[in-house]
């Protein structure tokens, strides 16, 4: 595979987040999700061993790469709905507890 710029721009993110990990161990990396476009996914994919075991959903690599734009773009927008979709969760959870506490912490005099 050539090497192109963009490729170098991804494995120079990657290899920043590997220092970043190795120099403070205890960092808690919550979300890498915002590191993730589909010119990242593409460099994965053409980065990963094709002649692995064929995924859970059945598809080989060589199905995959038919359509591999759309498929990474797929990838990439159902990502982003997780990740969007999980922390509205988590921030309807917290205004939950907030209530919960505040009323809790309520004094009538």
């Amino acid at each position: 595979m050539k090497d192109t710029q963009k490729s170098q721009l991804i494995s120079t993110d990657l290899r920043q987040i590997a220092v970043q990990a190795k120099q403070q161990p205890a960092r808690v990396f919550t979300s890498l999700a915002h590191r993730m476009d589909v010119d990242f996914l593409t460099e994965a994919y053409h980065r990963v061993r094709k002649g692995g075991a064929v995924g859970l959903s059945g598809v080989t690599s060589k199905d995959y790469k038919r359509n591999l734009t759309d498929n990474l773009t797929e990838l990439h927008r159902f990502q982003v709905n997780l990740y969007y979709t999980l922390l509205g969760h988590i921030l309807f959870v917290n205004q939950w507890l907030i209530l919960i506490f505040q009323l809790r912490n309520f004094s009538v005099n």
